[in-house]
């Protein structure tokens, strides 16, 4: 009987996180012009309310500069956020850290040059 409790607890410990997921990735662009960051988050889902990336976090030169939390994802395939940095300049690194509300999160770094605006 242990040994089936056991492996009951077992077996919803592996279970549950093949269910929810990180993004698949973070798409990450800063056009000059506009000081606009543009991150992108694929996140495939059957409700963006119950499964969603619910935090984002941007640092700018190791200091974080956004935190910011969501209660719905953009849509059923995709996050997408843009906030204005003014004082991003080039050379600067941006990293942007995407966690799912279920399970995981996923991370991108960027070094900004004019050849990644999107």
């Amino acid at each position: 009987m242990k040994r089936m409790a056991f492996l009951l607890i077992l077996s919803m410990i592996f279970v549950a996180p093949g269910q929810s997921h990180p993004p698949v990735k973070v798409r990450l662009g800063f056009n000059f012009e506009t000081r606009i960051l543009s991150i992108g988050l694929p996140h495939h889902v059957k409700d963006a309310v119950k499964h969603r990336i619910d935090k984002v976090v941007v640092m700018l030169n190791g200091k974080e500069i956004v935190s910011q939390f969501f209660n719905a994802q953009t849509s059923l395939k995709n996050h997408e956020i843009h906030y204005v940095i003014p004082s991003a300049i080039q050379g600067d690194e941006i990293e942007v850290t995407a966690t799912c509300n279920q399970y995981g999160k996923k991370k991108a770094k960027l070094t900004l040059k004019k050849s990644n605006e999107m």
